[in-house]
Formats: C-alpha cells, structure tokens, sequence
C-alpha cells in the first residue's frame, strides 16, 4: 500500500461511495437536498462522487496510481463545488451550512490534488 494512504482520507472517500451508490441505486428522501435537485443534475452529482472516489482510493492502494489518485480527487472535488452551488441555489439559504461542509470537503480534495502535483514536478526535478 501507497505512503500516500491516511486512513481519514481513506474512510471519508468510503463514505462517499456508499453515499453516492445510495443515490444512483434509490430515490432520494422527500424533503431531501438531493431531492430538489434537477434529476440529470443528481445523477452527474452521484457518478461523480462514487466514480471519483473509487477512482482515488483505487490511486492510494496502486503504487504507481498517483495519476488516477488525482483524477479521482478532481471529479470528487469539482462535483462538490457544483453541487453546492446547485443546494444552495436550489434550496436556498437554508441550505448554506450543508453546502459549506461539502464545499469544504471538495476544496480539501482540490487541495490534496495540488499537494500531489508538487510531488509530480519535484519528483521529475529530482529533488
């Protein structure tokens, strides 16, 4: 298993899948977020969560899976920050704490992403 592999990062992208297979598979609650959401727009949402996720923990357990690593935390990342927009815009402001969790969530995801461009470039540099 990769250095790269924290077992936080590792339960928070599980949770992801189980959370976005939940949404492909079922109907979201009524009175739920996901259930004001436009359907196609719930649906990129749940493939991007749970492909993105599986995407990146696959990345952690592969030595040399850096690379789908960072294309797993770019989808989990980017979906986040378009579906928070979409709650709060859907939703309204009661649905601002909700989507600052997962707006930070995804911000997170874009930050791990760019800690492992760094080690790309100075691996390439040799350092």
């Amino acid at each position: 298993m990769s250095s790269r592999v924290h077992p936080f990062a590792v339960f928070l992208l599980a949770l992801c899948v189980v959370s976005g297979l939940g949404l492909l598979l079922g109907a979201p609650k009524p009175g739920s977020i996901n259930a004001t959401l436009d359907p196609v727009a719930r649906q990129a949402w749940a493939l991007m969560l749970t492909g993105g996720s599986i995407a990146a923990l696959a990345g952690m357990s592969w030595p040399g899976g850096i690379f789908l690593e960072q294309i797993g935390l770019v989808a989990v990342g980017g979906g986040t920050l378009v579906y928070s927009t979409a709650i709060v815009a859907t939703a309204g402001a009661q649905a601002f704490f909700p989507a600052a969790i997962t707006l930070a969530f995804g911000l997170a995801c874009l930050w791990r992403w760019w800690q492992l461009q760094r080690t790309i470039r100075e691996a390439k540099r040799g350092i």
